[in-house]
C-alpha cells in the first residue's frame, strides 16, 4: 500500500479549503530514505498559520498501520529548533512536502537553518549538562528495582538520558519519548478524552514488534516494548486506570528466547484493545485511502 496517499489527501484537502490556515507539511522518517517495509508508518506533521489549521488533525488506521495528522504552531517548532525538546530531528531531518507561501517555506528553512547550527558549542554543553541530570532520578530508582522489568524500564530512562546528553554535545538531538507530566494524579482525568487518538500511534510500536519476529532483530523488538510501556505509563497516568491486566512486557523479554515475547506481544495488544473498548475510547480505523478521501472531501 502506497502510504504516501495520505499526505497526498492531506495536501489536497489544505488546497481546496485551508490555503490560509497550514503553512508547510513536513515528512520525516523511513519514508524520506526509502527504508519502508510493509508495516512500515508514515511521519509527517503540518505547521498552522491560524487556529482554524488545527481542524484537519486526525489520527487513524489504514491496513493495520497507524497515521497521525500532527498540527504544531510555529512557537513550537522555534522552542523545538532551540532544542528545547528532544525531538529535533524532526526539523533537521524533515522534508518539505507542501508549502501554502514562499514566505511560509522561507520561514520554516530559516528555523531548520537555526536548528542545524551548531557554532554556540556553549549552548549545547549546558543543555547536555541539563538533560544529564535527568539521569540521576532513575538511576537512584535502579538500585531499589525490585523486579528485572522495573530494572529494564529505569535502565532504558539512565541510557536515554545520557545518550541524548552526548547527542547534544555533538550538536545532534534523537527522538527519544514524550515528556511525563507529573502533576496528572491530582487531578483524574477522562479515560475517553485522554486516550482518543493515543492507539492509532502506539499500535505502530507494536508493528515494530511484528517486523522484528520476521526479521529476527531482537534489540529492535526491546526498545519498542520499552517504548509501548513509557507511553502507557504517560497517557494512563492520573486517570485511576489500572494497567495490572496487560501482560509485562519487559519480563517477558529473554533475547535467547523469544517466541515466548512475541506471543506476550500480541497478547498485550489484544488486552489493550479490550481495555480501551471497556472505558468507551473509539479507535478511527479506515478500509483505504478512499475512505480518508471522503472525510477530507
Amino acid at each position: 500500500m502506497n502510504r504516501i496517499r495520505a499526505a497526498e489527501i492531506l495536501i489536497e484537502k489544505i488546497k481546496k479549503d485551508y490555503r490560509e490556515d497550514v503553512a508547510v507539511v513536513v515528512i520525516m522518517g523511513s519514508t524520506i530514505y526509502g527504508e519502508t517495509h510493509h508495516l512500515s508508518d508514515l511521519d509527517l506533521y503540518y505547521v498552522v498559520n491560524t487556529a482554524r489549521g488545527y481542524e484537519l488533525a486526525k489520527t487513524f488506521i489504514i491496513d493495520g498501520i497507524g497515521y497521525d495528522f500532527w498540527p504544531i504552531s510555529w512557537e513550537r517548532i522555534e522552542r523545538i529548533a532551540n532544542y528545547e525538546e528532544r525531538i529535533t530531528s524532526i526539523v533537521t531531518e524533515g522534508k518539505v512536502l507542501y508549502y501554502g507561501s514562499d514566505e511560509d517555506l522561507k520561514r520554516f528553512n530559516e528555523i531548520k537553518m537555526k536548528a542545524l547550527d551548531c557554532s554556540d558549542t556553549l549552548k549545547f554543553i549546558r543543555k547536555s549538562e541539563a538533560v544529564l541530570g535527568n539521569a540521576f532520578k532513575p538511576l537512584f530508582l535502579l538500585n531499589q528495582a525490585s523486579t528485572l522489568s522495573q530494572a529494564r524500564n529505569l535502565g532504558v530512562q539512565v541510557m536515554f538520558s545520557v545518550t541524548n546528553a552526548i547527542a547534544l554535545v555533538n550538536q545532534m538531538v534523537q527522538l527519544i519519548n514524550r515528556e511525563k507530566q507529573n502533576d496528572e494524579m491530582a487531578n483524574p482525568v477522562s479515560v475517553k478524552d485522554r486516550l482518543a487518538g493515543f492507539y492509532e500511534e502506539l499500535i505502530n510500536f507494536y508493528n515494530k514488534i511484528r517486523r522484528s519476529e520476521e526479521i529476527g532483530d531482537t534489540v529492535t523488538a526491546f526498545f519498542a516494548a520499552n517504548e509501548i510501556n513509557i507511553e502507557l505509563g504517560d497517557v494512563f497516568s492520573g486517570t485511576g486506570v489500572a494497567l495490572d491486566v496487560l501482560p509485562d512486557l519487559m519480563a517477558r523479554y529473554d533475547p535467547n528466547d523469544m517466541e515466548a515475547f512475541y506471543l506476550t506481544a500480541r497478547l498485550h495488544q489484544k488486552a489493550l484493545e479490550s481495555l480501551l473498548a471497556n472505558n468507551g475510547v473509539t479507535v478511527t480505523v479506515y478500509n483505504d485511502f478512499e475512505a480518508l478521501a471522503e472525510v477530507y472531501a
